[in-house]
């Protein structure tokens, strides 16, 4: 039977798929069983309950109250210290800046207006400190060489040419490199 169904391997992922599938369903039983077992058994005489039922019942009820009382308990050794009063001599900055009046009296034309007039300021014109950890990276952009040497905003900048490709050409091998023989087995192509 060499053309045998692919589904008739065993497989350990299948194994191990369907063992947690059991797990879960029998410990959702298994709390279903402790939650209601008072609704169910509690009106029946004892006589009425089944033997099982009441042993699962005891175990599970044994096992919260030693898990309880094995628990970690978590002990505060020693008290916070107390905040310091704030010192009124010392001014906090709020985070963003005042907003340039012109900028404000677009306010009255709609907010879109003056949303796309904040949105066009850059963040350090807006904000006395960056924000965020993101913002750190493009801070003070223009008093940066690059920008202030007249470049345009989106101009182009030639650093993989600059920085990768050689200024003076192919530079002629040097010749403690030629040092191997044609006959040498680790440089079969040299």
């Amino acid at each position: 039977m060499s053309g045998a169904s692919k589904s008739s391997k065993f497989n350990f992922n299948d194994a191990l798929f369907f063992a947690e599938v059991y797990n879960k369903e029998f410990i959702s039983r298994l709390h279903w069983f402790e939650k209601n077992y008072k609704k169910v058994y509690e009106a029946k005489p004892p006589e009425a309950v089944p033997r099982k039922a009441k042993i699962l019942y005891d175990e599970i009820v044994r096992r919260r109250l030693d898990d309880h009382k094995n628990a970690p308990r978590f002990a505060v050794l020693h008290a916070l210290p107390p905040l310091p009063k704030p010192d009124p001599s010392v001014e906090i900055l709020p985070t963003m800046r005042p907003v340039p009046d012109a900028e404000r009296a677009l306010l009255k034309e709609g907010s879109e207006a003056f949303l796309q007039a904040r949105y066009r300021t850059s963040p350090d014109r807006r904000y006395h400190f960056p924000a965020t950890s993101s913002w750190e990276y493009g801070w003070l952009v223009e008093h940066m060489p690059l920008t202030s040497a007249g470049m345009k905003i989106h101009g182009r900048k030639n650093i993989v040419k600059e920085t990768f490709y050689r200024r003076n050409g192919v530079h002629p091998e040097l010749t403690h490199y030629r040092q191997t023989t044609s006959h040498n087995m680790d440089f079969p192509f040299v």
